[in-house]
């Protein structure tokens, strides 16, 4: 389980990042992000690619 602050941390960070327009795996991201939330990961995958698109 991860602390608020930790995952506070995150979700900044996250926010600092996608707006990089070097980062090349925005979608990676928004799936390491939510798989810190999600352990099983399968939501975190469906909805980062509905957010980002699929990655080609």
């Amino acid at each position: 389980q991860a602390s608020e602050p930790d995952l506070t941390s995150k979700i900044k960070n996250f926010g600092a990042s996608s707006l990089n327009p070097n980062d090349k795996d925005p979608a990676g991201d928004v799936f390491d992000l939510l798989m810190s939330i999600d352990k099983t990961g399968k939501r975190a995958k469906a909805f980062a690619t509905a957010l980002v698109g699929e990655q080609q």
